[in-house]
């Protein structure tokens, strides 16, 4: 019997039985086993060595004991992450400029831009505008880099982004709209 055949039968028979779909109570079971083992018998020891033939039973109780060893480490994981989460922790930072309207206009803005973020407040970084000019001087907009408090893992999370107004002329400015994401690294609040 050709070697990939058997290591085809043999992965089929593991997969069976592993998932319990094979069991020995089946009666073709002891067949099944008695023929697996009577042609890899045949086979050379590299390809014996590598396929050691198991009853349905411990390729169960391996399955069984692969899948635990998978949830304990994946619970060793969140358990990281939560602990990651709770050492990153920062209060909410008090805002450097605004008054209620413009914060609630750059709150509005960023609802429409991602109403799946859930967005709670926002703090301005910056304690004055930054004026965008274009190659002649002239004023084209200003902006401001903001914190903004969205849902993120479940929990509240501070994420940069920047809003702006364009320049109307005459010193007035145009509705707070989104300016883009930020580069800061954001943080979970406490």
């Amino acid at each position: 019997m050709k070697e990939w055949y058997l290591d085809w039968a043999y992965s089929a028979y593991n997969l069976n039985a592993s998932f319990g779909y094979l069991l020995e109570s089946d009666p073709q079971y002891n067949q099944v086993l008695t023929d697996l083992k009577s042609a890899i018998a045949q086979t050379s020891e590299e390809f014996q060595a590598r396929n050691p033939v198991k009853t349905a039973a411990q390729l169960r109780d391996e399955y069984k004991a692969e899948k635990e060893q998978l949830a304990k480490e994946e619970a060793e994981r969140k358990a990281a992450r939560e602990a990651e989460i709770a050492a990153s922790m920062q209060p909410w930072p008090a805002t450097k400029m605004g008054d209620a309207a413009f914060l609630n206009a750059c709150l509005a803005a960023a609802r429409a831009q991602f109403p799946e973020e859930d967005a709670k407040r926002v703090t301005i970084l910056n304690s004055t505008w930054q004026i965008d000019r274009d190659g002649f001087g002239n004023i084209l907009r200003r902006r401001v880099s903001a914190w903004v408090d969205i849902k993120k893992d479940g929990r509240r999370y501070a994420t940069n982004y920047g809003f702006a107004q364009d320049y109307m002329g005459g010193g007035k400015y145009g509705k707070t709209y989104l300016f883009g994401v930020g580069t800061r690294s954001g943080f979970f609040i406490k």
